[in-house]
C-alpha cells in the first residue's frame, strides 16, 4: 500500500532540535512547527536534552538532527 508503513515513516522530513536552536528560533513550543534547512521544510517533532559545552567551548545544543536517509536524500 502506497503511503503507509515503514516506507512512509522513512520518507518523513522530521527533525529534533537542540536547545540553543530552539532558543534562537522560537518564542514558544516548537513541536509541530516547520523549519527550513537549505529551503527544504522539516517538521519539528522533538527537543533534545541540554548537553552544554565541550571543554573547547563548542555548543553541543546548537544542532538540528534528522535521519541519515532523509539528510542524504534531501539536503
Amino acid at each position: 500500500m502506497v503511503g503507509s508503513g515503514t516506507q512512509s515513516r522513512r520518507n518523513k522530513r522530521i527533525v529534533l532540535l537542540g536547545r540553543t536552536v530552539v532558543d534562537k528560533l522560537f518564542d514558544a513550543d516548537p513541536i509541530g512547527q516547520v523549519i527550513r534547512v537549505n529551503y527544504v521544510p522539516f517538521k519539528v517533532v522533538g527537543i533534545l536534552e541540554r548537553k552544554g559545552q565541550t571543554l573547547a567551548g563548542t555548543d553541543l545544543d546548537d544542532t538540528v538532527t534528522t535521519s541519515l536517509g532523509i539528510a542524504r536524500d534531501t539536503i
